[in-house]
């Protein structure tokens, strides 16, 4: 199995993982992605600094540290997050079928989720999931 290149490309594409077969992206993630991995999911998915900040879990000051230290391989927790959140960009994408629109589904308040934001909600595997599995109800028209 691989990932998509949508996601690969969130992260920087090949220049950040040569591989998206997903022992390849588990290995490069425990050895952390370089730091301008975080540069390229701010400005695909137009992710503000605290938005940034909250849904990688890194202080305001870490962020600074990693987008100055671009080749410095980040934290493996912060990697997965990464490759987590790119994951979920590109199924909203895949979804509908346009990353402007996906990028303003990811911050509006979606009834669904409790008039929650997802992009809100991926700073937790479970809150991931949760917008994982509306992503696919909505694929298959089970959402309102």
């Amino acid at each position: 199995m691989e990932l998509k290149p949508a996601v690969i490309q969130a992260l920087g594409g090949r220049n950040v993982l040569k591989s998206g077969a997903l022992a390849e992206v588990r290995r490069r993630i425990a050895r952390g992605l370089p730091g301008v991995a975080i540069a390229h999911i701010e400005r695909t998915l137009r992710l503000s600094p605290g938005e940034s900040t909250r849904v990688l879990g890194v202080s305001p000051a870490t962020r600074k540290r990693i987008l100055k230290a671009k080749q410095r391989p980040l934290d493996p927790v912060v990697a997965d997050r990464a490759v987590r959140i790119a994951r979920i960009f590109a199924e909203a994408v895949e979804h509908f079928g346009d990353e402007t629109v996906a990028c303003d589904w990811l911050r509006s308040k979606i009834y669904a989720l409790g008039d929650e934001r997802p992009i809100d909600l991926l700073d937790s595997d479970i809150g991931t999931q949760t917008v994982r599995d509306l992503l696919v109800q909505m694929e298959h028209g089970m959402v309102a």
